[in-house]
């Protein structure tokens, strides 16, 4: 059971209309919904909710997510959040 939820949000624009793909990344502790993992790629949502897998025992621990915007031209960028978790 998770008591905690992680809501990011991508805000990309493609200036030439191409389709847009995510990629989402986070670190060890914390796991992509829909998912045994703490990566998904090629995904057309750019919104994507995630779940602390471990918490340590302190009043809050810290984990990120990092989103990857891509086309089918080669052109990307890339941003990381940072979350503080509290218990």
């Amino acid at each position: 059971m998770y008591y905690n939820s992680l809501i990011s949000v991508c805000v990309a624009i493609e200036l030439d209309d191409d389709t847009l793909v995510y990629d989402w990344i986070t670190d060890g502790r914390v796991r992509i919904k829909g998912t045994d993992s703490h990566w998904l790629f090629h995904t057309s949502a750019n919104t994507h909710v995630s779940y602390p897998t471990e918490i340590v025992d302190a009043p809050a621990d810290t984990c990120w997510v990092q989103t990857i915007a891509r086309d089918v031209r080669g052109g990307s960028n890339a941003g990381v959040v940072f979350f503080i978790v509290r218990q």
